[in-house]
């Protein structure tokens, strides 16, 4: 039981979605397709779930900087959950139909949205660019890069909230989990209808989480917010590096 993989990769998930806002879809998902061996529809879905499961253990704990950060929330939400809904519906009838279109479609995009969160982490007047252009198109591009890959609730959110917003990176981190766990929700909800879900997998990842809460707790708490901000720079350049190989192989 302790050898599982699975329940490993929940731990340090836990752990890195409390520091940083990132890791329960562009991570996770990867790793649960390359190190379990699911089938990747399945890790969508599988995936998805399991980060509405962390958040909730993680909004637990950290209530007042959700009180805070109503505002941020409730805006952002307001264009990105209807483009994650039906981003997520499309995805599942364009999957049938034309599976390798789909996937190559989806590829590219991540690989383009990862490059452009990573430069509006680094370049100052690209991110004023974004904060006067794309408040309503960020949110539901977004939101439907969510319901159609499972990923974005935490790499893409944090850069939009730090361009829109004149706020902190850890104010920033503690307003993405909340907007992840409702884009996960949908979009784990909508592919589950399909029977997707892992439930052994989702098991294990789930208990390795619980495990891991003190660890994220003290974690936070002792990570100065220089460190975040590099970790979350760290987090998405592997995003990206893992967007690009997936789509050259």
């Amino acid at each position: 039981m302790f050898l599982d993989p699975a329940l490993w990769l929940g731990a340090a998930s836990l752990v890195l979605i409390m520091c940083s806002g990132v890791g329960a879809g562009v991570i996770i998902i990867p790793m649960m397709v390359s190190l379990l061996g699911i089938d990747p529809l399945e890790a969508v879905a599988t995936g998805s779930i399991f980060a509405v499961i962390t958040k909730v253990l993680i909004l637990a704990v950290q209530r007042k900087a959700i009180s805070a950060n109503k505002e941020i929330i409730f805006g952002f939400l307001k264009w990105a959950l209807p483009a994650c809904l039906l981003a997520a519906f499309i995805a599942m009838q364009a999957r049938h139909a034309f599976p390798l279109q789909t996937d190559t479609f989806i590829k590219g995009l991540l690989v383009l949205a990862t490059g452009l969160a990573l430069w509006a982490m680094f370049d100052a007047r690209f991110s004023n660019w974004v904060n006067r252009q794309s408040g309503t198109l960020g949110s539901a591009a977004t939101g439907s890069l969510v319901g159609l890959t499972g990923v974005g609730g935490g790499v893409f959110v944090i850069p939009l909230i730090l361009s829109q917003y004149s706020t902190s990176i850890k104010i920033a981190v503690a307003a993405s989990i909340p907007i992840g766990l409702v884009l996960s929700a949908a979009t784990g909800l909508m592919l589950s209808q399909g029977g997707f879900v892992s439930l052994a997998t989702l098991g294990a990842m789930t208990l390795g989480a619980v495990v891991a809460i003190p660890l994220g707790i003290l974690a936070v708490r002792l990570l100065p917010e220089s460190w975040i901000r590099w970790l979350v720079i760290s987090l998405i350049s592997l995003a990206l590096l893992n967007s690009m190989t997936a789509l050259i192989a």
